[in-house]
């Protein structure tokens, strides 16, 4: 093959060059850069730079020859069309032809070449072979140098291939090129280069992926030259071999654009035409041969990333089950030698191993593995090994988590990801397995226990002995961090939950002990010593909670299905003994600390810490064990753990008397203390649910937090309070209580009104009556008060006293909307009026409330928020409850509140803000309206011969929405607001398009432009839901003409739709793929609305497009393909499943519009 060129003078060419690249040696690179652009510019631009490429083969031009292959790349992709067709192509040769003939190649040079060369390659991978240009007048060719042509992929690999196998050359640089292919190929590497369209890429990756054989027998042939290869070149070579067989394994066949496994869940599926290769035991004991043989970390790391790829097999590459075991079984075997003798710098690595084949074959196939048990051993000494340097390592540098490196860290978090996936289905194993499992998981276990409590112990007295300031963010991360890490490990716990239970009991015993020293002491102030006590029970809490209970988020909290087949066994009787004592230990603790502080309040050994830690705990754990619901278990009637444990009323009495005297206690001891106080008040909201809540009026505890709200609650936090002692001493009350609850937030005693109504709302004994009765006249009495002073013409009703009275009112009144409603518990009572008295009590304060909002929501945001808040509370829980007379009370309160609240805005604070959390109010006005429209279709109340509601609901939405639309506008960047503004809207005019034509034109128009401008959301629900929101709009309108009053008047509205769909939606591919199905349901009623103007618009919109005029055609002729008039009509028209095919049969024709049309358009 002859590489030709237009005559002209070398040395000029050379000349010019080496000017240029001199201001590279005086640092001078604006200068260099913009002398280099100036030649690129040059109308022979590429003539000059293949002078320079040709003749550059003198020492001391290494810096000209890369600028010049770069400069040379840049030009023949850009004007890749407009070049002599054969041009690319014998540069590209060229290029293969200098690597590997010129030995004295500096690496960045043959990088450049490389790189430039398989790009060439892969513009021309789709082209058929062009012959050479013939001379003309105006170009005139010389013969200059001759080099082996490569016409095709085939001879390209046949190059690779002899070349790798030639003495001569050097065979890094053979594979490397064969990587850098892979990697160019797959888009992972210079794709913004090539600028061609994605349709163009996937004709590339599908049709390299015919030559997947001859990548793996390139890489092959490179792994058995390493043999040949002496030092110190063997190091690199060996590199070379490893990286490119890992880049061959990774490659993702059927298109992705991933190599390397970037996630350490990821599986890889080789196709089976390369079964020979990847499957042969052979070539994985070579493997690990040159793993053990290799010296040179940087050759280590890249084969674990084979042997990693090599653990991540999966698919249609195995035949049966029974290959895929052997395969598993001989993997696992050679793994197992090569970890146990693991470096610090590899343990990351191997740790992904491990999860890669517990999440690849699975316990079902791994039990049948001969090694299995050895490997649970592996994993298990390897977990230990990690986690005791990390301990090692924080105690040793007293308490620094630096001195822990980043990788320890994740490697530790893989392997209990491993002993998570292992414990969660080990109920699949043979009895001997699970014995081993048991046994190997415990010892995890209670080293995470022992090392997890040093850790905190040390990090604690670091922070003591330092003074460090807290970081409340960090802390509360970190906090978050060591829950996740106990919660994993406590599955590991519970397989052998006797040992898990002793260690725990024994652990907390000794500390407790040491507490309880520290406590009778008296010390003055924690000093390390004294914070690792402090922290070393915590801690231990932490355990005990995560232990004995799941997460169970969202679901009916249930004992641990592990814990309840554990007291069946015959080591029931301990392991109820285990739990008992250690729950005595705690309650002991709490009633001890709770009734200290109650006089000593002030003392620094009294930890708000551990007391959160208590009351987190005995939230969790009393929802569950407390007399649970039989019914969710198999047999718990007969489980010792519910027999003699807290499963029967007579032995949770105590337990409950113990967590409300030491709530009432926490509370009214540390009212400042707000993480303890909204932990206690969790810990109240258990109590209150189920069959528990029967045993609260029985408890003292209990009634002392009624009678302190009773007599402080509706009392000013700046009241001074001189009660007297002997009407104290009959409720069971001191002053410092009373005067700790005076000095409760409001919406902190919000919280205990709230809960006193959840934990005596229908019950039928007179005891609870009384308590709601007086909790609800408190209540009323504050409103009352507060009516009083507004009307009061002498009264100022913005002076702080007031708006501190008001400030009490809205608190309380939202701590009662929220009490949720738990049912009654004597069925017989279902029907009285105790089932609904809280919204009996809430409906005739609804118009007061709402009269609040003008007065004091321009005052004091809080008010503005708390009153909003306390109506969507109480719409979220009880609209489905409302009677007729009820509804209507609540619409017209939300109407005028809305109202009241749109006339004062956001505020001049909130608008400076950059925080979401600063729009509160905006996001509580949003969800009003969100939770008044379920009512017409979730609704217990049997209305029928009954009256109806006088307001409709319709009314209410359409009319706060247009209240809200101006506030909203500006605050649409936040994600939560725009979330929950455009469900609402996209909820209202979905389920109400027959409402839209009576809206005002304008307000119409708004809300149209909201839809329109949600269409495009980054938010892929947000988008979705104006999507469906315009296609019932207007499929409304095209069925029922619903819309045409206001089409007189806004007569460009759907055709604004139409424009904006295609443009911002359909035509936009970072938007459209994510929202398919609802914009071609959208887009199919759009069309049938108006199809001469969509035509006409399709038509004008391709004219004025940027692209190419075979573009143009090719958009043109898809969009008549997706216009099929008669799927249309049927789609539109057809009754039952006639108009669900055809709807469906749009879409899917309009999904594959949009994947085409893209694949031609889009270009990277």
């Amino acid at each position: 093959m002859s590489l030709s060129y237009a005559s002209r003078n070398p040395s000029s060419s050379l000349n010019i060059m080496r000017q240029c690249c001199a201001s590279l040696k005086t640092n001078q690179i604006t200068k260099f850069e913009l002398d280099l652009n100036a030649l690129r510019a040059r109308p022979d631009a590429v003539d000059f730079f293949l002078d320079c490429l040709l003749h550059l083969n003198e020492p001391n031009s290494d810096v000209e020859l890369f600028h010049t292959i770069l400069s040379l790349r840049h030009l023949l992709l850009l004007r890749y069309l407009t070049l002599p067709a054969d041009l690319p192509t014998l540069v590209r040769d060229f290029l293969v032809h200098l690597l590997q003939t010129r030995s004295d190649l500096v690496p960045y040079n043959i990088q450049a070449i490389i790189e430039t060369s398989t790009l060439l390659f892969k513009r021309s991978w789709l082209s058929p072979p062009t012959p050479p240009t013939p001379p003309t007048p105006t170009h005139t060719y010389k013969n200059v140098q001759i080099c082996p042509s490569i016409p095709s992929p085939s001879h390209l690999f046949q190059t690779l291939q002899s070349s790798l196998s030639n003495p001569q050359i050097d065979g890094i640089r053979i594979l490397n090129y064969l990587n850098n292919l892979l990697e160019v190929v797959s888009n992972q590497k210079g794709q913004d280069s090539l600028k061609m369209t994605v349709q163009w890429h996937k004709d590339v990756r599908l049709n390299f992926e015919s030559y997947a054989e001859k990548c793996y027998d390139i890489a092959m042939l490179g792994l058995s030259l390493t043999p040949q290869k002496q030092p110190p070149t063997n190091t690199l070579y060996i590199k070379s071999v490893f990286q490119t067989l890992s880049t061959t394994l990774n490659w993702e066949y059927g298109g992705g654009n991933h190599f390397r496994i970037s996630t350490p869940s990821q599986l890889i599926k080789p196709s089976p035409k390369v079964k020979s290769y990847v499957l042969n035991f052979e070539f994985i004991d070579t493997c690990f041969k040159c793993y053990e043989g290799a010296q040179e970390e940087g050759v280590r790391k890249e084969i674990r990333e084979v042997i990693i790829a090599l653990c991540s097999v999966n698919g249609k590459i195995f035949s049966n089950d029974i290959e895929r075991t052997n395969y598993a079984e001989f993997l696992i075997q050679r793994l197992l030698s090569f970890v146990r003798t693991s470096t610090s710098d590899s343990i990351e690595d191997w740790a992904v191993t491990f999860l890669r084949v517990c999440k690849n074959f699975k316990i079902n196939l791994l039990k049948q593995v001969p090694h299995f048990q050895e490997f649970m051993t592996c994993l298990t000494e390897f977990t230990l090994s990690t986690f005791n340097s990390i301990t090692s390592l924080v105690v040793n540098s007293s308490g620094d988590l630096d001195a822990v490196e980043d990788y320890q860290n994740r490697t530790y978090d893989l392997l209990l990801e491993c002993i998570v996936i292992i414990s969660s289905e080990s109920f699949f194993l043979e009895p001997a397995t699970q014995a081993t499992l048991k046994e190997e998981f415990g010892r995890v276990y209670l080293n995470c226990v022992e090392n997890r409590i040093k850790i905190c112990k040390a990090v604690e007295g670091k922070c003591v002995r330092e003074e460090v300031e807290l970081d409340e963010l960090g802390e509360r991360l970190d906090e978050e961090e060591l829950a996740e890490q106990i919660n994993a490990i406590s599955t590991a716990g519970r397989l052998n939950l006797l040992p898990s239970l002793a260690c725990l009991n024994n652990e907390l015993n000794r500390s407790l002990g040491n507490l309880g020293g520290l406590f009778e002491s008296g010390v003055g102030e924690v000093g390390e010593e004294a914070a690792g006590i402090l922290e070393e029970v915590r801690v231990l809490i932490l355990f005990m909670g995560w232990l004995v209970t799941d997460e169970g988020g969202g679901e009916t909290p249930i004992i641990p299905e592990a814990i309840v087949e554990s007291c069946a066994t015959p080591q029931a009787q301990q392991i109820s003994a285990t739990i008992t004592q250690i729950v005595t230990s705690l309650s002991n603790l709490s009633s001890y600390q709770s009734t200290k502080i109650s006089s000593s309040s002030a003392s620094p050994i009294y930890s708000p810490l551990i007391a959160q830690q208590l009351m987190w705990f005995f939230s969790r754990f009393c929802r569950v064990y407390l007399m649970p619901n039989a019914s969710l278990y198999d047999g718990l009637e007969q489980n010792i753990l519910y027999k003699e444990n807290f499963g029967l009323e007579a032995n949770s009495q105590g337990l409950i008397d113990m967590c409300t005297k030491s709530a009432v206690l926490y509370i009214t001891s540390w009212p400042g203390e707000v993480d303890v106080v909204e932990k206690t008040v969790k810990m109240l909201e258990g109590l209150c649910g189920g069959r528990i809540r029967a045993g609260l009026a029985r408890s003292e505890g209990w009634r002392c937090l009624c009678n302190v709200f009773w007599f402080v609650g509706a009392m000013s936090i700046h009241t001074n309070v001189t009660p007297n002692p002997q009407e104290l001493n009959a409720m069971g009350l001191t002053p410092a209580m009373v005067e700790g609850f005076r000095r409760l937030n409001y919406e902190r005693r919000g919280d205990v009104a709230s809960v006193l109504a959840c934990g005596s709302g229908g019950m039928p004994d007179e005891n609870n009556k009384t308590i709601m009765n007086k909790t609800l006249m408190l209540v009323e009495g504050v409103l009352t008060k507060l009516a009083t002073v507004i009307s009061d013409p002498n009264s100022n009703n913005t002076h702080i006293e007031a708006v501190d009275l008001c400030s009490l009112c809205v608190s309380l009144y939202s701590g009662i909307c929220r009490s949720p409603f738990v049912g009654i518990v004597d069925s017989a009572a279902e029907d009285s009026a105790e089932a609904y008295v809280l919204t009996k009590f809430i409906t005739p304060s609804l118009p007061k409330l709402a009269a609040l909002m003008p007065i004091y929501g321009p005052v004091d945001n809080s008010i503005k928020t708390g009153l909003l808040t306390a109506l969507t509370s109480y719409a979220e829980l009880y609209i489905s409850f409302l009677n007729p007379v009820e509804s209507t009370a609540l619409y017209n309160a939300a109407s005028e509140m809305i109202k009241g609240y749109s006339a004062i805005g956001i505020g001049s604070s909130a608008k400076k803000s950059d925080e979401e959390d600063q729009h509160e109010d905006v996001l509580q006005a949003i969800k009003l309206l969100t939770h008044l429209g379920t009512k017409d279709f979730i609704d217990v109340v049997d209305n029928s011969g009954g009256a109806t509601p006088t307001v409709d609901v319709t009314e209410v939405l359409f009319y706060g929405i247009n209240h809200l639309l101006p506030l909203v506008s500006d605050l649409l960047e936040y994600p939560k607001i725009a979330h929950h503004f455009f469900d609402l809207v996209g909820y209202i005019v979905e389920a109400y398009p027959e409402k839209l034509n009576s809206l005002p034109p304008d307000f119409y128009e708004s809300l149209v432009g909201s839809l329109l401008w949600g269409m495009s959301s980054i938010d892929i629900l947000v988008g979705k839901s104006c999507l469906r929101a315009v296609e019932e709009m207007t499929k409304e309108h095209v069925k029922n003409n619903t819309l045409n009053g206001i089409l007189t008047q806004k007569p460009d509205t759907l055709k604004l739709c139409v424009q904006r769909l295609l443009t911002d939606v359909v035509m936009a591919p970072s938007v459209v793929f994510d929202r398919i199905d609802v914009t071609g349901g959208a887009l199919l009623v759009l069309i049938a609305a108006d199809l001469n103007f969509f035509t006409t618009y399709v038509r004008d919109m391709i004219s004025k497009a940027g692209i190419v005029q075979e573009q143009k055609q090719q958009l043109l002729a898809a969009f008549e393909q997706l216009v099929n008039l008669e799927t249309i009509q049927a789609g539109i028209q057809g009754k039952g499943i006639q108009g669900r095919n055809a709807r469906v049969a749009f879409k899917k024709t309009f999904e594959l519009f949009v994947k085409h049309v893209h694949s031609f358009l889009v270009v990277v």
